[in-house]
């Protein structure tokens, strides 16, 4: 176990917190392929008993968890974060969080954590990530992000924009300002800035704001962590950087360490007394961590000394303090049974919710003693405790128990379903079962309809089923129950999908289209019943989605001169999918022959949607027309710039350069588009073909340190844009999904890190952007980075933002690239003044948004 955070800095775990139950928290980060193949197999959760893993290596997901000091008993606490940097916990046990987004999509955001809970960052089945299209997604990018919309996800308590979350801490103290008291206190080294979230419950849940402690003009303000001092102030780490993320730094020499604390009065530090049982029972009020931990050490030793000073805490006003109180004084043997009774039956909601936390690992033989106890009427808050308590429990007495939280559910509260659907889910057959035996009768309630949906219990596929196809359901709630099918894992699954095909409805079209997209391509292939009766609806579905995947799973080449039509005229994500549809089929002859009849204009939009398609066929056949045909030399140049969205078109290009089999209007174009791969023998070979160009810009650029004191053109800088990035970039909506959108690039790099970015693409690469080479059975080599892996499929995201499924029984080799996939040596094509707008475009582009108060 030792050793784990050493493997990798970004994506192992960043902190240790030390929790009030006397363990530690932390968060296993994100992409931990590298630490769950070395320690993973080794850990054991102490709750499942199974070797701790991130699970297929698509779902290279982050958690939270928790071990004992010598780093035995490890639990796993909540999975499918993306890259949680820290963890803090609070007097009650409480986890608070931050977790960072896939950059420039505005949804970095701030947990509760709940013990069990799936946080949504990747599809839970498949491991899809978040921007492959799925049933009733979410309209909003932060929560189609967080899939917002999926059964047993847990809510967001807040989104903060983009950003690049680092340290967090609890303050428990007093002599902040009392906004900051009892709350988070986080640092976000984008923003340059260090905030607190005060918090107020919502139900089973919580709500937020956001208000500002410390906060820069300067963009070099990077505050890296926050930590509570011993006197109460508190201190703020800044590694001082021109940039944050993708494991680059541009200034390794220097950085600063803050304290905030009132005016009046200097920092002294009295000497830590923990001699005697008293003051170290005093010294447990401490926030400052090193302080905490002592004390709470030297307690627990004295252990029946302590309780009468331990008592006094646990009979007074100040609840943070009881709650500590509470974890070590139900450490005593002889007095567990006492206090967690007496903790039970309390009126303050923290308390019983600190008791349940305490019963669960210290008695939990007694547990469902402890949770019968509290009282029927209990808050929500309370309630949604004693449902995540249940969830290994799995006896009758807890189903019962489970059963009656459920009909308190009046559909409203998502904290309190997600509480729900964690309770459930290892035993969701019994707990589920057990709701319907109590004469369940609240199936048209929206309440009954959130948990059919959610619970993964056989007996709720009936269910779901009749929600379906009742004529008053909502085109809406078709969408969410139809997305539901995706997480049932009953074997009669499939059989209800079927049915829902037959059936006559005013919405039937979308049952139908939803349903087919459901089933698996083999288990139709196996079905004669099932491929006739698709066969028979498909001409009810013609061009959507579930159409063309119907097409495609059953191969059925007939239906090609549709396709095509789809691939002309469909939405850009139909049309991509009709394409390489249609060059699985081989219909290259079918695709030309409609080219060649278009109008001049309409071959423009053909040549963009087949450098979309992202298959090799589609470069073959552009390149087949520019050295067979005699086209337009405008749309020919276009045909290069389309070839070259790929390392397979790249190689292409730069053979048909050393082969003179290129036109010699277009061989500057084909050099300018490949010098920039991140296959190094292209790029060389292609600077032999460069010589004109190089000669435009005359002398070498001055240092990045002379350049970034220039001023350039903001409107022109937005040209240079469109025509050397927004064709990975995105800014406001305009431009390819291919690299981190830049809308607000301005807030997280200024002018020295962005010309570090463009000039050495290569020495930061940006987390979840790293690329990828995968090589085909039949030689063919794609590249790019991973947004979706299952055991079947890869999802492959390309130059030109297209997206390449690639059945994994064809891949030879897969093998993580060294380089950026951000075009190299693109400053070398640029005049010096086009790269210096460039920056000063990039570096305007900020957040105007106000979100908090200083």
């Amino acid at each position: 176990f030792t050793g784990i955070e050493g493997v990798d800095h970004d994506h192992g775990i960043h902190a240790f917190s030390f929790g009030p139950d006397g363990r530690l928290y932390f968060n296993f980060g994100n992409d931990s392929k590298q630490l769950a193949d070395k320690y993973g197999q080794a850990i054991k959760d102490a709750n499942t008993g199974l070797p701790i893993k991130t699970g297929v290596p698509a779902f290279r997901q982050g958690m939270a968890m928790r071990c004992n000091v010598d780093g035995s008993q490890v639990e796993v606490l909540a999975h499918n974060f993306r890259n949680p940097y820290e963890i803090t916990v609070d007097a009650f046990g409480s986890l608070w969080q931050s977790d960072n987004d896939d950059d420039g999509n505005f949804a970095t955001r701030i947990n509760y954590v709940m013990e069990g809970g799936n946080y949504g960052f990747r599809d839970e089945i498949t491991g899809a990530n978040w921007r492959e299209r799925r049933v009733g997604m979410h309209e909003e990018i932060p929560k189609r992000h967080w899939h917002q919309n999926d059964p047993g996800v847990v809510p967001n308590l807040l989104y903060t924009g983009a950003g690049s979350p680092t340290g967090i801490c609890m303050y428990e103290e007093k002599l902040l300002p009392a906004v900051f008291q009892n709350q988070m206190l986080h640092c976000e080294a984008l923003k340059n800035v260090v905030r607190a979230y005060p918090v107020a419950q919502n139900g089973a849940g919580y709500e937020a704001e956001i208000v500002n402690l410390m906060k820069s003009e300067n963009q070099w303000f990077r505050p890296s962590d926050v930590a509570v001092a011993p006197d109460g102030s508190i201190f703020v780490s800044d590694w001082y950087d021109p940039g944050v993320g993708g494991h680059n730094m541009g200034d390794a020499g220097r950085g600063r360490i803050f304290r905030v604390a009132p005016k009046a009065g200097n920092y002294t530090v009295k000497p830590l007394d923990l001699s005697t049982p008293p003051a170290a029972v005093a010294a447990l009020a401490s926030s400052n961590n090193p302080t905490f931990f002592q004390a709470w050490q030297k307690v627990a030793s004295f252990g029946d000394q302590a309780e009468p000073y331990l008592a006094e805490l646990w009979n007074g006003e100040d609840q943070r303090l009881r709650g500590k109180a509470l974890w070590l004084l139900s450490r005593l043997p002889a007095s567990t049974k006492i206090y967690l009774e007496e903790a039970i039956a309390d009126a303050n909601d923290d308390i019983v919710i600190t008791a349940i936390r305490v019963a669960k690992q210290l008695d939990p033989g007694h547990l469902i003693n402890y949770l019968k106890k509290v009282p029927k009427d209990a808050s929500n808050q309370v309630k949604r405790e004693v449902a995540i308590a249940l969830r290994y429990s799995g006896t009758m007495e807890a189903a019962e128990l489970w059963s009656e939280l459920a009909l308190a559910y009046q559909g409203k509260d998502r904290w309190y379903l997600a509480a729900l659907e964690i309770g459930a889910d290892m035993h969701p057959d019994l707990y589920f079962n057990t709701l319907l035996r109590k004469g369940w009768e609240r199936m048209n309630s929206q309440g009954g309809k959130d948990l059919v949906r959610s619970i993964d219990a056989k007996e709720s596929l009936p269910l779901l089923y009749e929600m379906m196809i009742d004529p008053q359901t909502s085109q809406e709630d078709i969408a969410r129950f139809a997305r539901a099918f995706h997480f049932k894992s009953a074997s009669t699954k499939n059989a209800y999908l079927e049915q829902l095909l037959k059936v006559e409805h005013p919405q039937q079209k979308f049952i139908r289209s939803y349903a087919i997209q459901q089933f698996p391509p083999n288990y139709i292939n196996r079905n004669t019943g099932l491929k006739n009766l698709i066969r028979q609806i498909l001409p009810t579905i013609e061009g959507s989605e579930a159409w063309l995947i119907a097409v495609d799973n059953m191969d059925l080449r007939n239906e090609a001169p549709l396709v095509l039509e789809q691939f002309l005229s469909g939405e850009d994500h139909l049309s991509k999918k009709a394409g390489e549809i249609l060059f699985k089929m081989g219909q290259e002859r079918l695709i030309e022959s409609a080219f060649l009849k278009a109008r001049q204009a309409e071959k423009n939009d053909y040549v963009d949607k087949l450098s979309r398609v992202g298959h090799i066929g589609a470069n073959r056949l552009l390149r087949s027309w520019i050295e067979k045909r005699n086209l337009d030399p405008q749309l020919e140049i276009q045909i290069v710039n389309a070839i070259g969205n790929d390392i397979n078109g790249q190689r292409m290009l730069l053979k048909m350069l050393q082969t003179g089999k290129i036109k010699d209007h277009l061989k500057t174009g084909a050099a300018l588009k490949i010098a920039g791969s991140w296959d190094s023998k292209v790029r060389t070979e292609a600077s032999k073909f460069l010589d004109d160009v190089k000669s435009k810009r005359g002398k070498p650029l001055p240092p990045i340190a002379k350049l970034r004191r220039k001023t350039g053109n903001i409107e022109l800088g937005e040209e240079v844009f469109g025509t050397y990035c927004a064709s990975c970039h995105q800014v406001n909506g305009e431009g390819i999904v291919f690299g981190p959108d830049l809308s607000e690039i301005g807030d997280k790099l200024p002018k020295q890190a962005l010309y570090t970015a463009i000039i050495y693409p290569s020495a930061g690469i940006n987390f979840g952007y790293e690329g990828y080479l995968l090589t085909m059975k039949d030689g063919t080599i794609y590249n790019g980075y991973i947004i979706s892996e299952t055991e079947d499929q890869v999802v492959l995201k390309m130059m030109g933002g297209v997206s390449q499924t690639i059945d994994r029984s064809q891949i030879t080799a897969q093998k993580a690239m060294e380089n950026s996939l951000m075009t190299a040596g693109l400053h070398q094509v640029m005049e010096e003044n086009e790269l210096i707008n460039l920056v000063e475009y990039l570096s305007n582009l900020k957040d105007e948004t106000i979100v908090s108060t200083d």
